[in-house]
């Protein structure tokens, strides 16, 4: 045998003992295991009650009612579009292969124990009575991966596609936080009654003046000044929802401020017939937070809460603070 011949036989010889490293590291009974759901139970259930923990005694919860997801405190406060149903088919999703530990003395440290942990959601089928999946959200060993724990269970599972930043505690983060729904550019006019007064503005042809009071018509208006106004109206978002409107103990039977907003058609049709104004009222100050005040809508029921900075430039609107010096 030459030396060539050699040479092949041992890349022969390494070819035929890796093959065999191979087929025995990627075994049936060596290969890792592959992903199962973890709470299969979910893809045949329809959820009426669904509540995350954020294990620090703040929690959210939230009920299905008529088909429509509202939060269960404010109760019937309803939540954006999409986002509790996005939950759980996130959870519903969650699969895992192989354990990363099986002793609950690791839980702690993974963030998943019963007293210790990042996040806790719990399902429910009926209302009442115990959840019908839980399942803990801990800390997170990589990028957009979780480690998590079947509640009741002992095993711990690194998973992708829940996150605990995505799953907050605090109920602003679940409702549409827009006061206003209307664009700025979509106003047509506006009039605002406040403690100082009140006067309401028109736009022509890209162009805004004083429509009342009367005795202000001539005012040369500073454009920019009545943009931003606009702007920071139709921007005005909710600190916190606050339950179902309560005339008097919210202050809105008699209003620190009364914003309306009047809407151009759409685009491009002359004929349509204009959107109805937008009514917001300004009520009273929150007990014990001096920084917001009640809000009511028109067309909602419910009530929310406006931070200082919104609040402040409609309680202190006036003609003269819109006009060219």
């Amino acid at each position: 045998m030459d030396r060539t011949q050699r040479l092949l036989a041992i890349v022969l010889a390494a070819q035929i003992a890796l093959l065999g490293i191979l087929r025995f590291a990627f075994s049936p009974s060596q290969a890792a295991a592959k992903e199962q759901p973890l709470l299969p139970a979910l893809a045949s259930m329809t959820p009426a009650k669904l509540e995350i923990d954020d294990g620090t005694g703040a929690s959210v919860a939230f009920e299905r009612a008529g088909g429509a997801w509202t939060l269960e405190n404010p109760k019937g406060y309803p939540t954006a579009a999409g986002k509790v149903e996005k939950v759980i088919e996130d959870v519903e999703h969650v699969s895992a292969g192989r354990p990363v530990v099986t002793n609950r003395g690791h839980h702690a440290a993974l963030k998943v124990a019963d007293d210790q942990f990042e996040r806790r959601i719990r399902i429910w089928e009926k209302p009442d009575g115990k959840p019908s999946a839980e399942l803990y959200v801990g800390s997170s060993p990589r990028f957009q991966v979780s480690h998590v724990r079947v509640g009741g269970k002992d095993p711990v599972y690194e998973a992708s596609g829940l996150n605990s930043y995505d799953l907050s505690a605090e109920p602003a983060q679940w409702v549409d936080r827009n006061l206003i729904t209307a664009s700025a550019d979509a106003v047509s006019g506006l009039a605002i009654r406040n403690a100082k007064g009140s006067f309401e503005l028109e736009k022509a042809g890209g162009a805004w003046s004083v429509r009342a009071p009367a005795a202000r018509v001539r005012a040369r208006l500073d454009a920019q000044k009545v943009t931003d106004l606009v702007r920071t109206l139709c921007g005005m978002s909710l600190d916190a929802p606050a339950g179902v409107v309560d005339e008097k103990a919210q202050g809105l039977a008699d209003p620190a401020a009364t914003i309306t907003l009047r809407l151009a058609p759409a685009p491009g049709d002359s004929t349509a017939t204009p959107p109805p104004p937008v009514v917001v009222r300004i009520g009273a100050p929150v007990p014990g937070r001096g920084d917001q005040h009640y809000a009511a809508r028109s067309g909602f029921g419910f009530a929310a809460l406006v931070g200082k900075y919104s609040v402040d430039k409609v309680l202190d609107a006036t003609v003269e603070s819109l006009t060219a010096k």
